[in-house]
């Protein structure tokens, strides 16, 4: 019985990039929160929270992502996490406010509405918790320094996230890209392909192949060439192409070369290498 091994990849998806930034960004601005409506009073419990969201969690979920699924995981969490802060922070409007934007926002501009509404249960959720733990309470109003905080940070968590989409929206302009220029070489061997098989003419058949390769490869000029019963000898027997005028095509075709005093001749060396 074989037993199938899915392997990770080893490079992150920029998503994963970006995101990490964000999610740092966001912890910045959460411990000067906290430090700004808190100070340094003993509580074990709000500490050890920030310790842990602010200076573990956003490199660890770092490390253990790398694909696109694992940073939506993430964002869903952040969500969660954030809606914790809320309810600890009291429920004040301004940064309750802030917050939401900035967490919803995200769910939305990576995923759609759907994710958009995981985000807001995630959000509630991560609320009921800290506020069962912590302690639900309402604060109405706010000093100076975490409102000039929460102003700046949200200031630039916003301007980040168009940093963040506008990288992903210049890769996928870049596949895209990459997609149209191999959907037109497809396009362009299958018109190849057609030209073989669309007329027993030989003439006709060569013009067009020589028009199905102008558009695949720079190339100027076709000579069809032949040898004789001994292969001692060669002539060009047709000439294709827009390079030359017809007064040149007529008189480079029905050239004969030697295969031996000639060997060195454009028309002769390459078939006598494969080339």
């Amino acid at each position: 019985m074989t037993e199938s091994i899915t392997q990770r990849p080893t490079r992150k998806a920029a998503t994963v990039r970006y995101s990490y930034r964000l999610r740092c960004l966001a912890c910045v601005v959460i411990v000067a929160v906290s430090l700004a409506l808190f100070g340094l009073h003993d509580n074990g419990f709000l500490w050890f929270f920030l310790a842990l969201h602010a200076g573990v969690y956003p490199h660890f979920v770092y490390q253990l992502s790398f694909s696109v699924d694992d940073e939506y995981r993430n964002i869903l969490i952040d969500s969660c996490l954030y809606g914790a802060w809320i309810a600890i922070w009291g429920f004040n409007p301004l940064l309750s406010t802030a917050f939401i934007c900035c967490a919803w926002m995200t769910n939305y501009a990576f995923r759609g509405h759907r994710f958009f509404a995981k985000g807001v249960v995630a959000t509630g959720l991560g609320a009921l918790i800290a506020g069962a733990l912590h302690g639900f309470y309402f604060r109405e109003q706010i000093a100076f320094a975490p409102m000039l905080i929460i102003t700046m940070g949200l200031f630039a968590y916003t301007m980040s996230l168009g940093v963040v989409i506008y990288g992903v929206n210049k890769t996928l302009i870049s596949t895209k890209t990459k997609l149209s220029a191999q959907k037109a070489l497809v396009e362009d061997i299958n018109r190849l392909a057609e030209s073989v098989n669309s007329s027993l003419d030989l003439n006709e058949i060569l013009e067009n192949v020589i028009d199905a390769l102008h558009r695949l490869y720079p190339i100027q000029q076709i000579y069809v060439t032949l040898f004789d019963d001994t292969r001692s000898k060669l002539k060009l027997v047709k000439s294709y192409g827009d390079s030359l005028t017809a007064q040149q095509q007529q008189a480079v075709e029905n050239l004969s070369f030697d295969a031996v005093k000639d060997a060195n001749s454009i028309f002769v060396a390459p078939l006598f290498k494969n080339q």
